[in-house]
């Protein structure tokens, strides 16, 4: 029973192996043809990353396609134009639409 709990030696060694890093051990030794050992040094790391230009944005994808098929847009400004519903401009899709929609046709409203 003991036998069952106690590890082996070959086990320990197994786990040993398992937890050192072949990379670190490959650029830890030194190449048999290399004239010198590889050092960080001779060549910048390219992939650190530049993060002095960065800004965060936020991008909201809407499944609008069917808008612009045939003459649904056409409808929904309608059905928009006709509702009791006031609640309805509050929702994000239909600001989104009525802004591209402005954005479009103001000048042909006011002009």
């Amino acid at each position: 029973m003991q036998s069952l709990v106690k590890k082996t030696a070959s086990a320990e060694q197994d786990e040993e192996e398992e937890s050192k890093d072949p990379l670190k051990e490959f650029l830890a030794e030194e190449a048999g043809d290399a004239p010198f050992k590889y050092s960080g040094a001779v060549e910048p790391q390219t992939h650190v990353a530049d993060d002095s230009n960065l800004k965060q944005v936020e991008a909201k994808v809407l499944d609008f396609n069917w808008v612009f098929i045939g003459d649904n847009s056409a409808r929904l400004t309608d059905i928009l134009a006709n509702t009791d519903n006031d609640e309805i401009f509050a929702q994000a899709q239909i600001r989104v639409f009525v802004d591209f929609m402005w954005q479009g046709y103001f000048d042909a409203i006011f002009n």
